[in-house]
């Protein structure tokens, strides 16, 4: 638990603390109030810790989170935007991997570190919703928000401290998250490979989500698992691939990507000499057309992929004239289709 005086910091980047100081507005033992977006929100804690802040609380910025408006007809039942009240879940820890290992596989037997001297956040940090923090920002006293900061909400002070003393002194921010030991497990597949069975092509995604996680990760789980379904029934057949393949449900990624680092950190050496390619499914589907980001030297290999997909799902483009996947996604992805071209 602290307290402190409320102080607008926009997004809690180094240029917005800069542009306070110009102000002559110092966060020091204050408790900042920041939009997500621009940045991670571990680096706007990090920010505000540097900066001498006691604690920090996030909300989601309405302009991004809600376009249409914040009138209830505007948001979630009614559309799919976000309300007054949601709130975006989401971890601080800069790091990847169990804090309490750095560096070195967290398995039965390893020395851990004491968790006083692990990279964990310094200071406490809450997010709120948007209705929230509009009724905290508008009793802000002080100097008025910058232009270049103002949003849906206008008219307001960054303070620090209410406008008026009658109002209050400071607000209190108390956290109730508990440190605790769990054991994380993540679940390993494999078809060994006819040719090069110590070859690893890598398939995975995690399957922990901060709610129900259906796009996020469900939607890559249900891919995994389909796929492993698809070339089990094949293996059954007699069919082997040229490589060895692994298929890996990682735990604990929303918490630090820990799952798979501690994997990593076990199986590096392995990893580094025999592995070939990874293919991550985390939110393999989130609306109707496919969208792809790889390596350079996987362009080629995923738009000849493309050209063999005959169905167009999206019938609004098959509408247009684009009856195979690839003549829709190509217009889309100029850049991989130029470097398929060359």
């Amino acid at each position: 638990t602290v307290q402190g005086k409320p102080v607008f910091v926009n997004y809690a980047r180094k240029e917005d603390f800069d542009t306070l100081k110009r102000m002559g507005v110092n966060v020091t033992g204050h408790i900042c109030i920041a939009k997500y977006g621009k940045i991670f929100r571990g680096n706007q804690l990090l920010n505000a810790y540097e900066e001498g802040a006691k604690g920090i609380i996030f909300y989601s910025d309405p302009q991004e989170v809600a376009p249409l408006g914040i009138e209830a007809y505007t948001v979630y039942p009614n559309t799919e935007f976000l309300p007054s009240t949601g709130i975006q879940r989401g971890s601080v820890y800069l790091g990847s991997g169990d804090p309490l290992t750095p560096s070195w596989p967290s398995i039965n037997g390893a020395y851990r570190i004491l968790s006083d001297k692990a990279d964990l956040p310094k200071i406490p940090s809450q997010p709120i919703g948007y209705g929230d923090a509009l009724y905290i920002l508008m009793l802000l006293g002080g100097k008025p928000v910058p232009v270049e900061w103002s949003g849906v909400f206008t008219n307001l002070n960054v303070g620090p401290g209410f406008y008026s003393s009658e109002l209050a002194e400071y607000i209190q921010l108390e956290v109730h998250n508990s440190l605790k030991l769990h054991n994380v497990k993540n679940v390993i597949g494999k078809i060994r490979g006819q040719i090069e069975p110590d070859r690893y092509v890598i398939v995975g995604n995690h399957r922990d989500a901060w709610g129900f996680g259906a796009s996020d990760p469900s939607s890559g789980t249900a891919q995994l698992l389909e796929t492993v379904r698809i070339l089990g029934n094949h293996k059954q057949q007699g069919w082997r691939p040229k490589r060895s393949i692994l298929f890996a449900s990682w735990g604990a990624e929303e918490y630090g990507i820990i799952g798979s680092q501690e994997w990593v950190e076990e199986m590096g050496t392995t990893i580094a000499a025999q592995g070939v390619a990874l293919v991550n499914t985390d939110t393999c589907v989130s609306g109707p057309d496919l969208q792809l980001s790889a390596s350079p030297s996987l362009y080629d290999m995923a738009i000849r992929a493309l050209t063999k997909a005959k169905a167009n799902p999206n019938t609004v483009s098959g509408n247009e004239g684009r009856r195979r996947r690839f003549e829709t996604w190509s217009i889309r992805a100029v850049h991989p289709v130029q470097c398929f071209q060359r």
